[in-house]
């Protein structure tokens, strides 16, 4: 899918096919893929940033809001892995809502709740 509209065009469908919110959403750059990883044994998931930029190196990516719906879960940290630099957050409805960091090319973060 090369084109910006082939994009917007399957998110579109996407959403008018889902029930429910989505897991997570983020408002940032195309070159920006995130993947979110649940682990309720371990009461945590882990979102991963990457930048995919067709030109090397990266431009990093800043101001990133991304939010996560909470379902039912009560947020207890949100970190940056593996430094352990903690991240503010706001809660709005359902939803966790922050400020991504500065992403040059790869950043995990980990979100330990309740």
């Amino acid at each position: 899918m090369g084109h910006h509209s082939q994009r917007e065009l399957l998110v579109r469908l996407l959403r008018s096919l889902c029930t429910r919110s989505l897991w997570f959403e983020a408002e940032g750059p195309k070159c920006v893929e995130l993947t979110l990883f649940d682990q309720p044994e371990h009461k945590r998931s882990l979102l991963h940033l990457l930048n995919i930029q067709q030109e090397m190196p990266n431009v990093p990516v800043h101001g990133m809001i991304v939010r996560l719906e909470l379902r039912g879960r009560t947020p207890a940290k949100l970190a940056v892995v593996p430094s352990g630099e903690t991240l503010s957050y706001k809660i709005e409805g359902r939803s966790m809502i922050f400020t991504a960091p500065e992403l040059k090319d790869y950043r995990m973060l980990c979100l330990e709740y309740s």
